[in-house]
Protein backbone atom coordinates (compact mmCIF):
# COMPACT_ATOMS: atom_id res chain seq x y z
CA UNK A 1 0.00 0.00 0.00
CA UNK A 2 2.63 2.48 0.91
CA UNK A 3 4.07 2.10 -2.76
CA UNK A 4 1.08 3.10 -4.32
CA UNK A 5 0.37 5.74 -1.59
CA UNK A 6 1.06 9.18 -3.99
CA UNK A 7 -1.47 7.90 -6.86
CA UNK A 8 -4.20 7.14 -3.95
CA UNK A 9 -4.03 10.02 -2.82
CA UNK A 10 -3.77 12.16 -5.91
CA UNK A 11 -6.77 9.71 -7.33
CA UNK A 12 -9.30 10.22 -4.49
CA UNK A 13 -8.42 13.69 -3.86
CA UNK A 14 -8.81 14.59 -7.57
CA UNK A 15 -12.15 12.65 -7.45
CA UNK A 16 -13.33 15.18 -4.28
CA UNK A 17 -12.10 18.17 -5.63
CA UNK A 18 -13.26 17.81 -9.61
CA UNK A 19 -16.72 16.39 -8.49
CA UNK A 20 -16.87 19.67 -6.57
CA UNK A 21 -15.75 21.90 -9.27
CA UNK A 22 -18.44 20.13 -11.95
CA UNK A 23 -21.13 20.50 -9.39
CA UNK A 24 -20.94 23.84 -8.06
CA UNK A 25 -19.80 24.94 -11.69
CA UNK A 26 -23.11 23.61 -13.31
CA UNK A 27 -25.22 24.75 -10.40
CA UNK A 28 -24.34 28.83 -11.43
CA UNK A 29 -24.51 27.65 -15.36
CA UNK A 30 -28.15 26.60 -14.79
CA UNK A 31 -29.21 29.77 -12.72
CA UNK A 32 -29.95 31.57 -16.02
CA UNK A 33 -32.20 28.76 -17.38
CA UNK A 34 -33.86 28.05 -14.24
CA UNK A 35 -34.24 31.75 -13.44
CA UNK A 36 -33.57 31.08 -9.79
CA UNK A 37 -30.37 30.09 -7.70
CA UNK A 38 -32.88 28.03 -5.65
CA UNK A 39 -34.22 25.83 -8.25
CA UNK A 40 -30.95 25.66 -10.06
CA UNK A 41 -29.40 24.19 -6.68
CA UNK A 42 -32.28 21.67 -6.53
CA UNK A 43 -32.61 20.47 -9.50
CA UNK A 44 -28.82 20.38 -10.31
CA UNK A 45 -27.69 18.88 -6.95
CA UNK A 46 -30.61 16.30 -7.09
CA UNK A 47 -30.41 14.98 -10.54
CA UNK A 48 -26.15 14.52 -10.37
CA UNK A 49 -26.77 12.75 -7.07
CA UNK A 50 -29.29 10.68 -8.51
CA UNK A 51 -27.25 9.78 -11.60
CA UNK A 52 -24.35 9.36 -9.85
CA UNK A 53 -25.78 6.95 -7.90
CA UNK A 54 -27.07 5.05 -10.93
CA UNK A 55 -23.57 5.28 -12.44
CA UNK A 56 -21.90 3.57 -9.28
CA UNK A 57 -24.39 0.82 -9.63
CA UNK A 58 -23.84 0.44 -13.06
CA UNK A 59 -20.41 -0.17 -13.16
CA UNK A 60 -20.24 -3.94 -12.75
CA UNK A 61 -22.22 -4.44 -15.57
CA UNK A 62 -20.56 -1.86 -17.81
CA UNK A 63 -17.29 -3.43 -17.10
CA UNK A 64 -18.16 -6.54 -19.46
CA UNK A 65 -18.35 -4.51 -22.55
CA UNK A 66 -14.81 -3.38 -21.96
CA UNK A 67 -11.31 -5.32 -22.34
CA UNK A 68 -10.17 -3.27 -18.86
CA UNK A 69 -11.06 -1.44 -16.23
CA UNK A 70 -9.17 0.93 -17.30
CA UNK A 71 -10.62 1.44 -20.67
CA UNK A 72 -13.78 1.56 -19.18
CA UNK A 73 -12.18 4.75 -17.09
CA UNK A 74 -10.34 6.34 -20.35
CA UNK A 75 -13.56 6.70 -21.74
CA UNK A 76 -15.44 7.80 -18.80
CA UNK A 77 -12.65 10.59 -18.13
CA UNK A 78 -12.26 11.51 -21.94
CA UNK A 79 -16.36 11.96 -22.32
CA UNK A 80 -16.38 14.46 -18.91
CA UNK A 81 -13.66 16.55 -20.56
CA UNK A 82 -15.15 16.58 -23.90
CA UNK A 83 -18.63 17.37 -21.86
CA UNK A 84 -16.94 20.48 -20.18
CA UNK A 85 -15.57 21.75 -23.07
CA UNK A 86 -18.80 21.70 -25.13
CA UNK A 87 -20.53 23.56 -22.16
CA UNK A 88 -17.83 26.48 -21.89
CA UNK A 89 -17.77 26.96 -26.13
CA UNK A 90 -21.96 26.31 -26.40
CA UNK A 91 -22.18 29.21 -23.83
CA UNK A 92 -25.85 30.34 -23.54
CA UNK A 93 -26.81 28.96 -27.17
CA UNK A 94 -28.75 26.02 -25.67
CA UNK A 95 -30.22 27.99 -23.07
CA UNK A 96 -31.36 30.53 -25.49
CA UNK A 97 -33.55 28.16 -27.52
CA UNK A 98 -35.13 26.80 -24.28
CA UNK A 99 -36.36 29.63 -22.80
CA UNK A 100 -39.26 29.83 -24.83
CA UNK A 101 -40.25 26.56 -23.18
CA UNK A 102 -42.67 26.24 -19.82
CA UNK A 103 -40.41 26.38 -16.56
CA UNK A 104 -41.25 22.41 -16.54
CA UNK A 105 -39.59 21.58 -19.53
CA UNK A 106 -36.68 23.33 -18.65
CA UNK A 107 -35.80 21.58 -15.43
CA UNK A 108 -36.29 18.19 -17.74
CA UNK A 109 -34.19 19.55 -20.19
CA UNK A 110 -31.80 20.20 -16.99
CA UNK A 111 -31.76 17.11 -15.92
CA UNK A 112 -31.28 15.49 -19.27
CA UNK A 113 -28.09 17.21 -19.47
CA UNK A 114 -26.59 16.85 -16.13
CA UNK A 115 -27.83 13.18 -16.04
CA UNK A 116 -24.95 11.77 -18.45
CA UNK A 117 -21.78 13.49 -16.86
CA UNK A 118 -23.28 12.80 -13.55
CA UNK A 119 -23.53 8.86 -14.23
CA UNK A 120 -19.82 9.01 -15.58
CA UNK A 121 -19.12 10.68 -12.24
CA UNK A 122 -20.64 7.24 -10.54
CA UNK A 123 -18.23 5.32 -11.94
CA UNK A 124 -14.89 6.32 -11.02
CA UNK A 125 -15.05 5.93 -6.75
CA UNK A 126 -16.28 2.97 -6.96
CA UNK A 127 -14.07 1.45 -9.96
CA UNK A 128 -10.99 2.88 -7.71
CA UNK A 129 -12.09 1.36 -4.16
CA UNK A 130 -12.45 -2.17 -5.88
CA UNK A 131 -9.01 -1.56 -6.62
CA UNK A 132 -7.07 -0.67 -3.92
CA UNK A 133 -9.24 -2.80 -1.41
CA UNK A 134 -7.24 -6.37 -2.91
CA UNK A 135 -4.61 -5.48 -0.61
CA UNK A 136 -5.99 -3.30 1.99
CA UNK A 137 -9.15 -2.99 3.87
CA UNK A 138 -7.83 -0.07 5.57
CA UNK A 139 -7.35 1.37 2.48
CA UNK A 140 -11.17 1.92 1.80
CA UNK A 141 -11.38 4.39 5.21
CA UNK A 142 -8.55 6.29 3.82
CA UNK A 143 -9.50 7.09 0.26
CA UNK A 144 -13.38 7.75 2.24
CA UNK A 145 -11.59 10.57 4.31
CA UNK A 146 -9.28 11.75 1.68
CA UNK A 147 -12.32 12.11 -0.75
CA UNK A 148 -14.49 13.91 1.96
CA UNK A 149 -11.42 16.35 2.35
CA UNK A 150 -11.01 17.37 -0.89
CA UNK A 151 -14.33 17.16 -1.68
CA UNK A 152 -14.65 20.41 1.23
CA UNK A 153 -11.81 21.85 -0.12
CA UNK A 154 -12.85 21.42 -3.76
CA UNK A 155 -15.97 23.52 -3.11
CA UNK A 156 -14.24 26.50 -1.27
CA UNK A 157 -11.58 26.37 -4.18
CA UNK A 158 -14.07 26.43 -6.74
CA UNK A 159 -15.64 29.46 -5.45
CA UNK A 160 -12.07 30.78 -4.95
CA UNK A 161 -11.10 30.17 -8.48
CA UNK A 162 -14.52 31.56 -9.97
CA UNK A 163 -13.97 35.05 -8.72
CA UNK A 164 -10.47 35.42 -10.80
CA UNK A 165 -11.46 33.00 -13.76
CA UNK A 166 -15.03 32.42 -14.14
CA UNK A 167 -16.91 29.26 -13.34
CA UNK A 168 -16.37 28.44 -16.86
CA UNK A 169 -12.64 28.46 -16.28
CA UNK A 170 -14.00 25.95 -13.03
CA UNK A 171 -15.63 23.79 -15.08
CA UNK A 172 -13.04 22.92 -17.54
CA UNK A 173 -10.62 22.29 -14.06
CA UNK A 174 -12.81 19.85 -12.85
CA UNK A 175 -12.73 17.78 -16.06
CA UNK A 176 -8.83 18.03 -16.22
CA UNK A 177 -9.24 16.79 -12.55
CA UNK A 178 -10.31 13.71 -13.57
CA UNK A 179 -7.92 13.23 -16.29
CA UNK A 180 -5.18 13.51 -14.07
CA UNK A 181 -7.45 10.90 -11.66
CA UNK A 182 -7.35 8.51 -14.92
CA UNK A 183 -3.44 8.60 -14.55
CA UNK A 184 -3.54 8.01 -11.36
CA UNK A 185 -6.09 5.40 -11.77
CA UNK A 186 -3.40 3.93 -14.55
CA UNK A 187 -0.65 3.67 -11.89
CA UNK A 188 -2.87 2.52 -8.90
CA UNK A 189 -4.09 -0.40 -11.14
CA UNK A 190 -0.28 -1.56 -12.24
CA UNK A 191 0.96 -0.85 -8.73
CA UNK A 192 -2.23 -3.00 -6.88
CA UNK A 193 -2.30 -5.65 -9.16
CA UNK A 194 1.35 -6.64 -8.92
CA UNK A 195 1.30 -6.54 -5.49
CA UNK A 196 -1.91 -8.84 -5.77
CA UNK A 197 0.50 -11.10 -7.91
CA UNK A 198 2.94 -11.46 -5.69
Amino acid sequence: FCNASFPFVVYFGCLGAGYMFIEISSMQRFVLLLGSPIYSLTVVLSGLLIATGLGSMSLPKLEKYFRTRTDLMTVAALTLMAYAVAAVFLGTRVFDCLMAYSFWIRILAVVAMIAPPGFLLGLFFPAGLQVVSRNSRDAIAWAWGINGAFSVLGSILSIILAQFSGFSAVLLLGGALYLTALLAFIRLEKRFSYSHGQ
